[in-house]
């Protein structure tokens, strides 16, 4: 049987993933990409994987992105491009590893009313105590995520 302490724990720690998977739907709708990253440690590195999105991104495969290169990032789509809604299944959390995984079905809208669904797998390291993100590595569908970026580029040239 699970200690009172480990129990604070997983609850800590699944408050913590969820809070973060919601992040993006949170950033859409204030327009604000740092609300991604309110459940980071400062150093949180993320790690996109497949590489393709990287490359799609405008970046270098491999390299993770510290927090304040993805908000950059993020921010970008923000004007044309939110999260409406979430749906996060397969939530788990390890509390002798601090660590954590989730899959999450992302609902987004364009600004002209088009939607995309974006699926993903999630795999985090949380700080000691549980509150905070320390890791991020984030495994997108890689053929969706590449429309979802095109269109959203497309897009943005328009505004210009």
């Amino acid at each position: 049987m699970a200690s009172s302490a480990e129990e604070t724990l997983r609850a800590t720690m699944e408050k913590t993933l969820r809070k973060f998977l919601d992040g993006y739907v949170d950033a859409s709708t204030h327009q604000d990409a740092t609300l991604v990253s309110t459940t980071l440690t400062a150093e949180c590195k993320r790690k996109l994987a497949p590489d393709s999105v990287m490359v799609a991104l405008g970046a270098p495969p491999g390299p993770a992105l510290s927090v304040k290169e993805y908000e950059h990032i993020y921010s970008q789509s923000l004007p044309v491009a939110r999260s409406v809604s979430v749906d996060v299944t397969h939530l788990s959390v390890d509390t002798g590893s601090k660590t954590g995984a989730a899959r999450t079905v992302y609902v987004n809208r364009y600004i002209d009313g088009e939607e995309i669904v974006l699926d993903m797998a999630w795999f985090v390291s949380f700080a000691e105590d549980g509150e905070k993100v320390s890791d991020i590595l984030q495994y997108v569908d890689g053929l969706e995520f590449v429309k979802w970026e095109a269109r959203a580029r497309e897009l943005l040239e328009k505004q210009k």
